[in-house]
C-alpha cells in the first residue's frame, strides 16, 4: 500500500467538510492538517475525498481526531483534481488511533491482507512514489481501459 501512496502521515481532522458532486455522486471532501509526517510528500493540509461514513453517519475523517493515512492524488480524466487526495486502496489506507501504546488500528475490517494494527516505529522505512508517478500510472490505466 505504501508503494501506491504519495504521502503517509498522521493527520488531524479540522472538522471542515465540503461536498462535491462527481458523476452524480455526492462526495464529502474533508480537510485535515499534517500532524506528523512519516513518508513521502509533506503537505501541511490535505483535502481528502470520501464517500464513506462512520458509525454516527458523519463523513469518514470528518470527526475530530487523528488518523494515520496512506494517501494518493485524486485523478479524474488524466488530471489531478486540484489539492484533493484519496485514501490509498479505499478504506484500507485509513488507520484510526488505537490504544494508549501508540498503535493505529485498521479502519477496514475486511482488509485482512493488511496488519490489524501498526505502530509508527513499524512504518519508519516505508517508501512512497511521487505524485507525478502515480498520476502518470492512472492516466496510462485510463487510456488502456478506454481503448478496449
Amino acid at each position: 500500500m505504501a508503494h501506491d501512496s504519495s504521502t503517509i502521515g498522521i493527520f488531524q481532522s479540522t472538522g471542515v467538510v465540503d461536498h462535491d458532486t462527481i458523476a452524480g455522486t455526492a462526495i464529502a471532501v474533508v480537510t485535515l492538517e499534517l500532524a506528523e509526517p512519516i513518508a513521502g510528500e509533506r503537505p501541511e493540509q490535505v483535502r481528502v475525498a470520501t464517500i464513506a461514513h462512520d458509525e454516527s453517519g458523519s463523513p469518514l475523517l470528518g470527526e475530530p481526531g487523528e488518523y494515520l493515512l496512506f494517501l494518493k492524488p485524486w485523478v479524474i480524466r488524466g488530471e489531478q483534481v486540484s489539492d484533493r487526495w484519496l485514501a490509498t486502496d479505499d478504506w484500507s489506507g485509513i488507520y484510526t488511533s488505537g490504544n494508549s501504546g501508540g498503535s493505529w488500528v485498521r479502519y477496514d475490517s475486511e482488509a485482512t491482507e493488511l496488519p490489524e494494527s501498526v505502530s509508527i516505529a513499524e512504518l519508519d522505512d516505508l517508501a512512497t512514489r511521487s505524485t507525478p508517478e502515480i498520476v502518470a500510472e492512472v492516466v496510462e490505466d485510463q487510456t488502456v481501459r478506454s481503448q478496449r
